[in-house]
Order: structure tokens, then sequence, then C-alpha cells
């Protein structure tokens, strides 16, 4: 009983916390695709976030994204992916608004470090072995 007391008192309190704006939400929305800056094609599975919550979704597969019942104030919309330089903008969500906010994200470049070691094949009297 004094855990359940606990939890829901510590849940009140994060709820009033301003830290915590993803516990109040509003029928504030954000609509909109993702293309890549050179090809202009509908990118899928990127992901979009509102930068400092927990709030976010991914693309679908035609580059469209929603993220709905959004709580109010002044956000970063951040979109990014492995591959694609991250873009964020400043948006502002107001209750009973659709925001609609589209992006161009461009390729970066990704450099992978590491060692590689070819196979080597040898001819033992028993037959052909291959060793890596």
């Amino acid at each position: 009983m004094i855990l359940v007391s606990l939890c829901c008192a510590l849940t009140q309190a994060m709820a009033n916390h301003p830290e915590y704006p993803e516990l109040k939400k509003s029928d504030a929305n954000i609509v909109g695709h993702v293309l890549d800056k050179n090809t202009k094609e509908h990118l899928p599975y990127i992901t979009v976030t509102l930068k400092g919550t927990t709030i976010g979704t991914v693309t679908d597969a035609t580059g469209h994204y929603f993220l709905k019942n959004l709580p109010e104030g002044n956000f970063v919309l951040e979109v990014s992916s492995i591959g694609y330089k991250t873009v964020t903008r400043n948006v502002t969500l107001k209750k009973g608004k659709t925001l609609e906010e589209d992006f161009e994200i461009e390729e970066d470049a990704v450099a992978l470090d590491g060692w590689w070691f070819p196979p080597t094949v040898t001819k033992p009297n028993a037959g052909w072995r291959l060793r890596w």
C-alpha cells in the first residue's frame, strides 16, 4: 500500500514538473516527409524525434511521418539516420494545431576502420582446405 502511494505521488510530481513535458499531452501534431536532398526520393525508416524528450517515430516505407498528441511548447525537431547528416529545426507546438515539417537530408560519408584478412587456400594431402 505504501509503495502504491509512493508511486502515485511520484507520478503526480513528475507530471507537474517542467522537465517532463511529454506527460502533458495535447492535441498538437506534426506531420511531414523526409527526402534525400540529392535524389529527391522519399526516405523510409528515418528517425524523427523531439529532442530532449522520449517522443519520436520513424518514417514509413514512403518517407512520411506523423507525431500526434504532442505537448505544447518550444521544441527542437531532429531528423537522423545512419549514413545521413542529422538535421534539426525549432518548432512551436500549440494546442489544436498541426504543423507540416518536411525535410531534405543529405548523405554523410561514414568511414569504417578495421582489418581484413583474406582467406588462404592450402592443398594438404587429404584434399583442399580453406583457412581463415
